[in-house]
């Protein structure tokens, strides 16, 4: 079903993927004070049931709030980088970073960005040509026809938009599954 390295990159998200030290500020984007861990201290505390190990894949400074991540066929994580939120404004500042570990250690080794600018990005897919984007109220397709991590066209696709159903200050949570019929 799965390459072993995907397999194993599936067993790591499920038991630490990113962790972020709440302290830390990055490129002027303030993060909430706490108490957190830092990121290599939080991965070891984890309790693991017997056979099960955690190993930091990401952590600040290398990611920054981290909101949603897919995986894709060739075993490199897609995260989407949360600047925007709390302070929603039309010019976004979130953006999507493509992780790799090319070493098998269970640690990230190259780091690139694919798409930034983009606003309230909360969820990610990638499929059919291109990186699906949920960025509220819109669903987004952002093109990379070729599979070389640029995306295909400067403007992307907004595919979905709120229902005319919903009042416009509603915030109705839900889970849409696009199928291709092709």
């Amino acid at each position: 079903m799965f390459s072993y390295p995907l397999r194993r990159l599936a067993i790591l998200t499920s038991t630490v993927i990113l962790v972020s030290q709440p302290t830390f500020a990055q490129q002027g984007f303030p993060v909430a004070p706490g108490t957190g861990l830092p990121p290599t201290e939080a991965a070891a505390a984890m309790a693991l049931p017997e056979g099960f190990k955690s190993t930091l894949f990401a952590g600040e400074p290398d990611v920054h709030q981290p909101i949603a991540f897919t995986i894709d066929e060739r075993g490199r994580l897609w995260v989407i980088e949360n600047y925007s939120y709390p302070n929603w404004s039309p010019y976004g500042n979130d953006r999507i970073l493509i992780m790799e570990d090319t070493d098998g250690d269970g640690s990230f080794d190259t780091s690139k960005v694919f798409h930034d600018q983009l606003n309230f990005a909360t969820g990610i897919a990638v499929g059919h040509g291109g990186v699906w984007v949920g960025s509220a109220p819109y669903l987004l397709f952002i093109p990379d026809k070729n599979q070389d991590d640029v995306r295909t066209t400067y403007y992307y696709n907004k595919v979905l938009r709120r229902s005319s159903l919903l009042p416009a200050k509603s915030n109705q949570q839900g889970i849409v599954v696009l199928e291709s019929c092709m």
